[in-house]
């Protein structure tokens, strides 16, 4: 489970991320406290304090599209650009595919946690959204599920 750069882990897919260049991501974000943000078109909403998890995919340049999710100062191209510089901590983990399983582990995710914001990054699928609020505990390290790790702030 090595070779990705600092603050990353693969813990889906048997092949080299460098054989399957897209695939999907979840960003596990954490918010210190209750947090008023404009999402784009969507509109204005209140995001309570605590974890997140977002899906998203790349079909291309999985680690780039990542990696990008973790910088503060960027133009907001997409409804998480918009909610990850509020977030105290990010994490990152990459599930490398040919065909990118996003709206698959959207679902499961959404199982886990609750909806904020209808619509939310899922504006080209049926998918009632791709932000699942999982609450004020905390994201743990696990080996049955791969291991989350932190990511650097840029």
């Amino acid at each position: 489970m090595g070779g990705f750069a600092k603050g990353f882990i693969s813990i889906f897919g048997h092949q080299p991320l460098i054989m399957v260049k897209g695939g999907a991501y979840i960003l596990l974000l954490h918010l210190q406290g209750e947090t008023r943000v404009r999402v784009g078109r969507l509109g204005e909403f209140t995001f309570p304090p605590g974890w997140y998890a977002y899906v998203g995919s790349a079909r291309k340049g999985l680690k780039a599209r990542a990696s990008r999710h973790l910088t503060r100062e960027k133009h907001a191209r997409w409804h998480i650009d918009y909610l990850t510089p509020h977030a105290t901590e990010i994490r990152v983990v990459l599930v490398p595919s040919r065909e990118p399983p996003e709206c698959f582990l959207s679902k499961h995710v959404l199982e886990t946690g609750k909806i904020v914001v209808k619509g939310f990054g899922a504006s080209d699928c049926p998918c009632p959204s791709h932000l699942a609020y999982l609450g004020e505990s905390s994201i743990r390290r696990t080996h049955s599920a791969g291991t989350w790790c932190n990511s650097p702030r840029r």
